[in-house]
């Protein structure tokens, strides 16, 4: 059976045998190694027909975030999906602006004391070995005008994962890839 979907940062979330898996460190159920962002996604031109990403993209740094992006547009078929999933800046900023905790996340044990500032600082620089910390942030505009600058339409929010639920400070977001014939001129 030919694989058509891609899970890019799969951690140890189960998927089913249509599920191709990338990381960027080996792992007992990752089929492709690659440092998203960093280097070209080893597949095919258009040879995707879902790509989803729960809390990866902003594991790649801010400048490299267009380039990620655009390798999954490339690896994607005409009309094939992107399904993007990252911390919202603006819950980020609601706790500060509140001064409160949005949850009572502790991430490895840290902040069991949950103040507000170091429950933000967790969530917007993750707190876990440096390969794993966050070098991008993102809320809904700049994640749909990421999008949009890529080559993808149809843009939408979405109201789940399919996996890991990050809980309050999710944003999900979904768009299609649009074959350039098919894209306006940019002014």
């Amino acid at each position: 059976m030919e694989r058509k979907w891609l899970e890019i940062g799969p951690g140890s979330t189960e998927r089913d045998s249509t599920w191709l898996r990338m990381d960027c460190e080996p792992g007992e159920q990752i089929d492709l190694i690659c440092q998203w962002g960093a280097e070209p996604i080893p597949l095919p031109d258009e040879s995707m027909e879902l790509i989803y990403a729960s809390h990866v993209l902003e594991h790649v740094p801010w400048y490299q975030t267009k380039f990620a992006m655009r390798e999954a547009w490339r690896v994607l078929r005409p009309y094939g999906r992107l399904e993007i999933h990252v911390p919202d800046f603006d819950v980020l900023m609601e706790a500060v602006r509140q001064k409160r905790c949005l949850d009572d996340h502790a991430e490895n044990g840290f902040n069991r004391e949950l103040h507000w500032m170091h429950w933000v600082a967790e969530r917007l620089f993750h707190m876990a070995p440096d390969s794993q910390w966050h070098r991008a942030c993102f809320n809904a505009e700049h994640l749909e005008w990421c999008l949009l600058n890529c080559g993808f339409g149809d843009i939408k929010r979405l109201d789940s994962e399919r996996g890991t639920d990050h809980g309050v400070v999710n944003l999900g977001m979904g768009g299609v890839k649009i074959p350039k014939a098919n894209q306006h001129e940019e002014d």
